[in-house]
């Protein structure tokens, strides 16, 4: 199943996994997870590290449906599929890459 993977500073990259589960979406991302929708219709979910920012994790993105920051890597997945590529473009519009300078 495939995944959007969003580095801090990078460009969104289509990553495929065996399994999507909190276990493994925690085991990815190193600690415990938390995830937001990004859209009014819950289609995408953004999924990082919880308490990314108290743990000096660099700044990745904005959400702006909700106004939230989020830290280190995320993934993006879409609810009832995987993502495919076509997604990338669409994922676009529902968050704001940013700048660990944009952190602070």
């Amino acid at each position: 199943m495939n995944v959007i993977k969003i580095e801090p500073g990078c460009t969104p990259q289509l990553a495929s996994v065996e399994e999507i589960s909190v276990r493994a979406l925690s085991e990815a991302l190193g600690g415990g997870i938390e995830v937001w929708n990004m859209d009014p219709c819950g289609r995408f979910m953004a999924v990082c590290r919880a308490n990314g920012a108290e743990q000096g994790l660099p700044v990745n993105c904005r959400i702006p449906y909700w106004d939230v920051f989020l830290y280190g890597t995320v993934c993006v997945l879409c609810l009832g599929a995987g993502v495919q590529e076509s997604d990338l473009s669409r994922i676009e519009g529902l968050y704001q890459p940013l700048k660990e300078e944009m952190s602070a």
